[in-house]
């Protein structure tokens, strides 16, 4: 059986015209550093997302058994992690005002979590 950290939820690229976002996984198996990409949509189900994620980066192990660490943690940690950026999508969206948005928008297309602490 092999074990996989998921270490790390990035936002890769917002793109808000067509309300998707690309977002990363950064992961370790066997002591090495992997990444994957997947497409959310703004306002998908976020637990279905996290689930099919979690179930891509088993796939792409390309090992038949792969225990992700922490699985029910790591999957409640990056479900309220998405919910919280939607929450920050939606109020950008609101914003007028052109810097404030241009920070924000900014901010939010560079957001990252680590879960390796998380992980321990």
């Amino acid at each position: 059986m092999v074990k996989v950290v998921i270490t790390e939820f990035k936002v890769e690229k917002l793109n808000l015209g067509q309300k998707s976002i690309d977002v990363s996984f950064a992961y370790d198996q066997d002591g090495s550093r992997n990444k994957f990409t997947k497409k959310l949509m703004i306002g998908e189900n976020v637990v279905n997302f996290v689930l099919a994620a979690i179930s891509d980066i088993k796939k792409v192990t390309g090992m038949p058994l792969v225990q992700i660490e922490k699985e029910e943690d790591t999957r409640e940690k990056m479900v309220n992690t998405i919910n919280r950026l939607f929450v920050e999508i939606k109020d950008l969206q609101k914003i007028k005002e052109s810097e404030k948005y241009m920070k924000q928008y900014s901010r939010i297309n560079s957001y990252k979590v680590s879960l390796l602490e998380f992980n321990k």
